[in-house]
């Protein structure tokens, strides 16, 4: 009767120093069914990823205190191999892509309906996501 098991949701660490940009991307990532937690800059989402452990972290790059470029380096000196998507208007950004976890680059303002199909693409196991060329910034 009834007794299947139901699926986990995957979990989104949102790291952005704007309010507004991590309420919107909550709502949107809420909507197609993923549980999100969020950081207001790089050293909150390293402490928040050690308790909570998300299955891809959403990262802005210019953010006050610690940086999104400073969560990258501790992120790889502590091994972590979680997928990175980088949302940033950094010009730099681009260059991060397929380097230390970072499987998409996104620049901002970002388009809701790539980011999502990104973010389902990063879920997939390493060797089913397809490659794929960051957008300019």
């Amino acid at each position: 009767m009834g007794g299947g098991t139901e699926a986990r949701r995957a979990t989104i660490l949102v790291v952005d120093d704007h309010d507004g940009v991590r309420r919107t991307t909550r709502a949107v990532l809420e909507q197609h069914g993923f549980d999100v937690i969020e950081a207001c800059h790089g050293g909150e989402a390293m402490a928040v990823y050690r308790w909570q452990e998300p299955d891809l972290v959403l990262l802005d790059l210019e953010m006050p205190v610690v940086d999104g470029w400073t969560f990258l380096r501790l992120a790889q000196r502590a091994s972590i191999e979680t997928p990175v998507l980088v949302v940033s208007s950094s010009p730099d950004a681009a260059s991060l892509f397929g380097t230390r976890c970072v499987v998409g680059v996104f620049p901002k303002p970002f388009n809701v309906l790539e980011l999502i199909e990104a973010v389902k693409r990063a879920l997939l196991p390493p060797h089913e996501r397809l490659p794929r060329t960051p957008r300019p910034c």
